[in-house]
């Protein structure tokens, strides 16, 4: 365990090293946030009241979605993207070096992009409960803090069976875009399922994202274990088939691509 810390500090270290080697990082951040933020605003106005985003309130509905979404795209995105990169760079090899398993290494390359997501992620929700009317309680946040943190472990099985299609088949998108099209179309992010056909909105109910952004929204609104007690199932079940799948496929593809000997390179 103690080794493994110490893999993930090293992959966060290096990567922050390298973000702050470019000039204005911290200002294309904040501007960046600034300007998602001005634009769900807008948005929010003009869709009006009649989107049927219940008592939450039509900004803070689309807050709560836009700030998931960008923690499931990097959730998703972190392993295939850093494996791949570090695969073309020679740099998986050197780490293969150092005696640490491929599981461990890929596990800790995604360690600094995924905390830059969860301060943006918060700063969307935590701006958009300036304008949530009453205020989430402290027990509130507790609660949504939990739905993120279990939707962040759900995200990331699935990206390790996108990793491992990737080493595999030199190929893990498609995974990914699926994931992607099933919370833009049926997963409730911008539009409420209730709005959407009945059988859309059933199925819709077990995108990955759906019990994630269900979770938060109704924490924020003041819901109760009554409300929140169904959605913390769903995900619970989304999670375990997803860790169990993502545990089969990393090994079978560990065991392939090193028969082969195509771990290396991409």
């Amino acid at each position: 365990m103690r080794a493994q810390w110490k893999l993930l500090r090293a992959f966060w270290l290096h990567d922050f090293r390298e973000a702050q080697s470019y000039p204005l990082v911290h200002f294309n951040r904040f501007a960046g946030l600034a300007m998602l933020f001005f634009l769900l605003h807008g948005l929010s106005k003009l869709v009006g009241d009649g989107m049927g985003a219940g008592r939450l309130g039509v900004l803070p509905f689309l807050a709560c979605g836009f700030a998931v979404m960008d923690l499931m795209w990097t959730s998703l995105g972190a392993f295939t993207s850093k494996l791949r990169r570090h695969q073309t760079t020679g740099m998986l090899e050197a780490c293969l070096m150092t005696g640490h398993s491929l599981p461990a290494l890929m596990t800790a390359m995604p360690v600094f992009d995924l905390s830059v997501s969860v301060m943006r992620s918060t700063g969307i929700v935590v701006l958009a409960s300036l304008f949530m009317t009453p205020a989430p309680v402290p027990i509130a946040w507790f609660y949504a803090a939990l739905f993120g943190l279990g939707g962040m472990l759900l995200f990331l099985a699935v990206g390790l069976i996108s990793a491992s299609l990737l080493l595999r088949y030199k190929a893990g998108d498609p995974l990914n875009r699926a994931v992607h099209l099933s919370a833009v179309v049926t997963g409730g992010v911008f539009v409420p399922r209730a709005q959407l056909p009945a059988a859309v909105g059933a199925v819709g109910a077990w995108a990955p994202i759906a019990p994630v952004v269900d979770g938060v929204r109704l924490a924020l609104a003041g819901g109760g274990w009554a409300e929140l007690g169904p959605v913390a199932l769903r995900l619970f079940i989304l999670f375990a088939v997803a860790s169990t799948v993502a545990l089969f496929t990393v090994r079978a593809a560990v065991r392939t691509v090193l028969k082969e000997g195509s771990l290396a390179h991409y």
